[in-house]
């Protein structure tokens, strides 16, 4: 009956929570439960994963004590007891203990831990019984703060990294952060294995050197982190010669004195995946011995966790990347009036791609029908470098553009500084020495024709993929379509008389009309003038209201026009927001008057739709037909009328 009290009150001392682990305890729970309740799987994942660990080391610390304390021979009853010296308290147990045992008090002591004082001739005398007073306990308080347990800013830093790009690194700062405390490393560091130039990214690491290399790029070659990420299988290295560490370990710029060494492969877990790593983890440190395969075994969950994080937030970012694909076509078709224009739809274009992608240059490369040449239609820099200028003509058939042009197919180059090949033109060596960009050429293709190339150029030489391509190349037949609707509308305005949108004559049959008038003039010697009609901030409406909007104001002006105008004279649609008025027998003066009323009319008028309410104005160029004049000089003349009084402030009408 003794044996099991002990062995009861040996289970129950160990039970008992101590103030560190009623922390690790309630930390974990509060983990645990947080992991349980959030909604981000990453988040999830790395709660769940923190909280095991604290149960896991809770639990380990428990077992230790337990087993130490059944396998001891030492059985504590009374921890507060004086230790007695005397054989009326031995119990009839004692006759079983081993010879090097004794029965010391109310504890089950070795011989060799026994200490015994001497008696002194007076206590020798008088037979009385010795009594040894416990050494004193000193007990040493360490104090915890609350940041010791939980990261107080991680609301803040998840805030500041909503894209899974910046999720994805903070969290692997965390998880590496533990495995370095966990396995008491040197550093520990993560590389992406890239295969297709034969190199190793570093990504993200935690350190206590400060001689790790600033470089970010290893080229495969034969240390340990090179052959992992060839071979897909974890190495260990437990004792590390001086004169072999920086074959082994090529991330130091100084020798470290590095003993032990251990990398583990990281896959991709989809179905179907290739068994290549996409990535390494390298543990290294200073101490010989310091890993084993309890090190290995960690290890391996480590690297299931940051795979189940890869697949988590890559199926997150393709979610929010066709969101955002969505939303930007939806955007695009926004920002473009109602009659949509080459220049409207490569600034509608430019504008989405500049707002999704990382790039430090943008350029447009569209075909110049009065040129006969390929040139660059929009260009965008966020840099001072010297570069392609607008209108540039483009070298297509030895240029990297060429050839994503011709063949039809997305041009990436991960170093610029590493190609041979130009991106526009062959005099691009006197720009000064290749630099380290990623260069991204992906073709404008409708299912007819390819209008272009929209490129992208950013320092960041990892920044472009096929995945980066193929949604530029979606946003680009988006404005393809529109191009090829835009190329339909003009070969319809062409030969149909009547503009469909407006209801007014179309500009081809309205210039027919005007050579005919000038013939008209000619022979009846009648006076005759002709306008031009601009609608001011046309593009902007299409901003701000949609087309609805631009297409209520294209309406509204038109049906002005046509209420003021007698049977026989003609009103056409000249351009996208412009309109031309043929006024038979009437003098450029009496024409400005005309003018006048309608500009003052159309300023005045409300154009409502949709629960929307605003007003345009408009400007107009007037020019009074001479003997002599051409066709085509009368449209030249009052469209340099028109321009002038738009560059005069507008919403007024000029006379040539």
């Amino acid at each position: 009956m003794p044996a099991k009290t002990s062995k009861a009150g040996v289970w129950a001392s160990c039970l008992r929570f101590s103030a560190e682990e009623a922390i690790v305890a309630g930390i974990g729970v509060l983990l645990f439960f947080l992991g349980l309740w959030v909604d981000a799987v990453a988040t999830r994942v790395f709660s769940l994963l923190i909280a095991l660990i604290a149960f896991y080391y809770l639990v380990a610390m428990k077992w230790s004590k337990i087993k130490e304390a059944l396998s001891s021979s030492r059985v504590e009853l009374s921890p507060q007891s004086d230790v007695v010296e005397r054989e009326a308290d031995v119990p009839d147990w004692q006759e079983e203990l081993p010879d090097n045992e004794v029965f010391e008090g109310f504890r089950i002591v070795r011989k060799s831990e026994c200490h015994v004082p001497e008696k002194t001739e007076l206590e020798h005398d008088a037979g009385e019984v010795a009594h040894s007073e416990p050494a004193p306990r000193h007990h040493q308080t360490v104090e915890y703060q609350v940041t010791d347990f939980v990261d107080i800013d991680a609301g803040h830093h998840a805030a500041a990294h909503r894209d899974p790009k910046g999720e994805l690194t903070y969290l692997l700062g965390k998880l590496l952060f533990v495995v370095k405390e966990m396995m008491f490393a040197h550093s520990v560091s993560l590389y992406w294995v890239k295969r297709e130039t034969g190199e190793l990214l570093l990504d993200i690491k935690e350190t206590d050197s400060q001689s790790f290399s600033p470089h970010r790029k290893f080229s495969l070659g034969s240390d340990l982190l090179s052959r992992v990420a060839r071979s897909g299988k974890p190495e260990m290295i437990s004792g590390i010669a001086a004169n072999a560490e920086r074959d082994m370990v090529p991330y130091y710029t100084r020798i470290q004195g590095i003993k032990s060494l251990v990398v583990v492969p990281v896959f991709y877990p989809e179905k179907g995946a290739t068994h290549d790593p996409i990535a390494v983890l390298a543990i290294d440190s200073t101490a010989d011995d310091a890993f084993g395969p309890e090190s290995l075994k960690t290890l391996g969950g480590m690297t299931k966790t940051i795979s189940a994080m890869l697949l988590s937030l890559t199926e997150k970012y393709d979610l929010l990347s066709d969101a955002g694909i969505l939303k930007a076509e939806q955007r695009m078709h926004q920002r473009i009036p109602a009659e949509a224009t080459v220049p409207a739809v490569v600034n509608a274009l430019a504008e989405e791609v500049a707002g999704l992608f990382a790039w430090d240059i943008i350029t447009v490369v569209l075909f110049d029908e009065s040129m006969k040449q390929w040139t660059v239609a929009n260009l965008r820099m966020r840099v001072n470098d010297r570069y392609v200028a607008a209108k540039q003509i483009i070298d297509f058939h030895g240029s990297i553009v060429g050839t994503a042009i011709k063949k039809n197919v997305p041009q990436i180059v991960g170093d610029l500084s590493s190609q041979n090949a130009y991106r526009f033109v062959a005099d691009e060596s006197t720009w000064g020495a290749p630099v380290a960009h990623a260069f991204l050429a992906v073709p404008l293709s409708s299912p007819t024709k390819c209008y272009g190339v929209i490129t992208l150029e950013c320092r960041d030489t990892s920044i472009y993929g096929s995945k980066e391509a193929e949604q530029i190349r979606h946003l680009g037949s988006v404005a393809a379509m529109l191009f090829d609707s835009i190329e339909a509308h003009d070969i319809i305005r062409e030969y149909v008389a009547v503009d469909e949108a407006t209801g007014v004559f179309s500009k081809r049959f309205l210039v027919q009309r005007l050579s005919e008038e000038l013939y008209r003039m000619e022979d009846s010697e009648t006076a005759f003038s002709f306008l031009l009609i601009a609608i001011a901030g046309f593009e902007e409406l299409g901003q701000r209201y949609g087309k609805n909007g631009a297409m209520a104001a294209l309406e509204r002006v038109s049906a002005i026009l046509c209420s003021y105008v007698r049977k026989y004279d003609v009103v056409g649609r000249y351009g996208a927001a412009t309109f031309g008025v043929l006024l038979s027998g009437v003098s450029s003066n009496d024409a400005f008057l005309w003018a006048e009323k309608i500009r003052s009319t159309v300023a005045s008028s409300v154009i409502t739709f949709d629960q929307k309410s605003f007003s345009v104005t408009i400007t107009i160029g007037v020019c009074g037909a001479s003997a002599g004049m051409s066709k085509d000089d009368c449209l030249s003349y009052t469209e340099q009328v028109l321009q002038k009084a738009i560059e005069a402030g507008g919403n007024m009408v000029r006379e040539l």
